[in-house]
């Protein structure tokens, strides 16, 4: 049987070798959260969070909806999916 190396499935594997993507994904496990929050709950600069976001967005790991002026952040059907398929490895 010939490995699933479509462009889709390399994206998601890519966005999940960054450890501070899969800490991002379970941040957003437990509740949708504003983008302003996530840099003091993970630790990491607003730019970098940014960034790890844009690629999860990319992916179709997460989704974004604006509330006001914030860009809210919450996991997507495949997000969800694939962190809890990646937890049983």
């Amino acid at each position: 049987m010939a490995a699933n190396t479509s462009p889709r499935t390399v994206g998601i594997f890519k966005a999940l070798s960054e450890p501070n993507r899969i800490r991002i994904l379970n941040q957003l496990q437990k509740c949708e959260l504003c983008a302003c929050k996530l840099p003091e709950r993970i630790g990491l600069t607003q730019p970098a969070v940014s960034l790890h976001l844009k690629m999860l967005l990319s992916n179709g790991l997460v989704q974004v909806r604006l509330e006001g002026s914030n860009r809210m952040y919450s996991l997507t059907g495949l997000g969800r999916k694939v962190l809890s398929d990646t937890s049983k490895w």
